[in-house]
């Protein structure tokens, strides 16, 4: 077994794996930014980065990263999803808004803080056009809603070669196996997990983030 490691990896060591693939991605997708993803930015520091969040309070800390980037680097000040629609986003009372969800007005009564947003795709966020002939990553931490992000990239999948999600099992709003089955039918396999995290209360594995890749990486 001397060829194996049982030690779980970081999101930011999975960066460091993927580059060793020969994997350097030229557009990154980062949905659910919050004060930002530095592993992420850090590991791949040359890449275009297009930047989703919908909460405009973020806007000192993702201007902050957006200086350090890539001058054809974007904010997009809205949410992702599977359809586009207005919506809502909600803040927990806790009052940290890194976990805030995208919900219906009348779900929302135990929130502090509401807030309208738009709701678009990820195929109209970023056009396919754009994609063509590059090494394309998204990275998704939605807090549950990360598979209908995914499924709203269905329009430029083909252009992807790397995906980094957040998978919740407890609180996810699609089938989590469906969501690996969708991305093994486009060509991805499963590369690694990171960060796993267990449910104090059932002591059950709660959410990880799951690194997919196209299978001519791996």
């Amino acid at each position: 077994m001397k060829n194996f490691s049982i030690a779980p990896r970081s999101s930011a060591e999975i960066c460091k794996a993927v580059s060793n693939t020969c994997f350097n991605p030229d557009i990154v997708i980062d949905v659910g930014v919050a004060t930002g993803t530095p592993w992420l930015y850090r590991a791949f520091p040359n890449a275009i980065y297009h930047l989703v969040e919908p909460n405009k309070s973020f806007a000192p800390y993702i201007e902050r990263h957006l200086e350090a980037m890539d001058r054809e680097s974007r904010w997009h000040t809205c949410a992702a999803g599977i359809k586009e629609e207005i919506s809502f986003l909600a803040f927990p009372e806790h009052g940290q808004p890194g976990g805030a969800q995208i919900v219906n007005r009348g779900s929302a009564a135990d929130m502090s803080t509401i807030i309208e947003t738009e709701v678009k795709r990820i195929d109209s966020i970023v056009n396919s056009n754009l994609l063509n002939d590059k090494r394309v990553l998204l990275k998704t931490d939605c807090q549950g809603f990360d598979c209908n992000v995914i499924y709203g990239a269905s329009g430029i999948i083909g252009n992807i070669d790397c995906i980094i999600a957040e998978i919740s099992l407890i609180s996810s709003k699609e089938p989590v196996l469906k969501l690996f089955s969708f991305l093994s039918d486009q060509g991805f396999v499963l590369f690694d997990i990171a960060d796993p995290l267990t449910s104090v209360r059932s002591e059950r594995l709660a959410q990880f983030d799951a690194c997919f890749m196209r299978a001519n990486y791996v």
